[in-house]
């Protein structure tokens, strides 16, 4: 329980600062992170693709939700890697590549690269999908959704911030009420949202990169190419105060054994969680 709520409950006091400059308090630290436990239970108890697609994107990019919903169905000029292929046209080395996505975030243009692995996903399971809904678009309005909408809802209409946080809040609200044996019950957090997997991939992130240099539990060390990359990632524009908070953050994670489940690497991972509840 927060401060916020009982201001008779002790928090705990980390002895470092996030990067707004204010004290870290392991409650709250702990209440914004979504381990993949939870991921799992909530993209089984989501009950439409469109938003398992989303969420799994968004665990692995940590792109914020208005710069995703700029992902194109088909891309165009900067963004012309993203090509809706058909299963039999994939090509075979686009596991192996990744795709510059350039979109407007906070009035400037910014790029991260995609994963192909995930376009391979995504044009596998979602696409034929996007198609037919698709179809429900023009039966409505006479026109087809434009080709940088990439998200449509089962009626046809397209994804929104709204329906994407509705959609959420139904999954945990639907995880909580199943019964004891019903494969999906068990989610312990307390809340669901595209903030928190942003900031779960930026943990798992640093996570990545701590582990793969024996780092993890050594003392603090500045290493500004990681920090550029994951500067880009979020869009950040400080030097050195993001990364020396996630390295912070997933040291004690990692004591608390909140970072245990990780397996294999983030990307495998998330799509190895999505392919699984959806029995692919």
């Amino acid at each position: 329980m927060l401060a916020h709520v009982r201001s008779s409950i002790e928090v705990t006091r980390l002895d470092f600062d996030t990067p707004m400059g204010k004290k870290a308090l392991h409650e709250q630290e702990v209440e914004m992170f979504v381990t993949e436990r939870n991921h799992k239970i909530i993209l089984a108890a989501m009950n439409d693709i469109v938003y398992q697609i989303i969420a799994t994107i968004l665990w692995v990019t940590g792109l914020r939700p208005r710069d995703l919903f700029q992902l194109p169905y088909r891309g165009k000029e900067q963004n012309n890697g993203f090509i809706p292929y058909d299963a039999d046209e994939i090509p075979d080395d686009l596991d192996q590549q990744e795709i510059t996505y350039w979109f407007r975030s906070k009035g400037k243009h910014r790029s991260i690269q995609f994963p192909g692995l995930l376009w391979r996903a995504i044009c596998e399971l979602y696409i034929p999908v996007r198609r037919e809904r698709a179809d429900l678009h023009f039966a409505k309005y006479g026109i087809s959704p434009s080709n940088s909408a990439l998200f449509l809802a089962a009626n046809g209409e397209i994804v929104n911030a709204d329906r994407l946080r509705h959609a959420f809040s139904k999954a945990v609200q639907k995880s909580r009420a199943l019964p004891l044996g019903v494969a999906g019950h068990g989610f312990t957090g307390r809340k669901y949202t595209p903030r928190m997997l942003r900031h779960s991939c930026a943990t798992y992130f640093v996570y990545e990169h701590l582990k793969r240099n024996k780092l993890l539990g050594r003392p603090y060390q500045y290493d500004p190419s990681v920090d550029d990359r994951l500067r880009r990632m979020l869009g950040h524009e400080d030097v050195g105060t993001t990364y020396k908070y996630y390295v912070h953050l997933v040291i004690r994670f990692h004591n608390d054994d909140l970072l245990r489940d990780l397996k294999n690497s983030h990307v495998n991972q998330a799509l190895s969680a999505l392919l699984e509840v959806m029995n692919y």
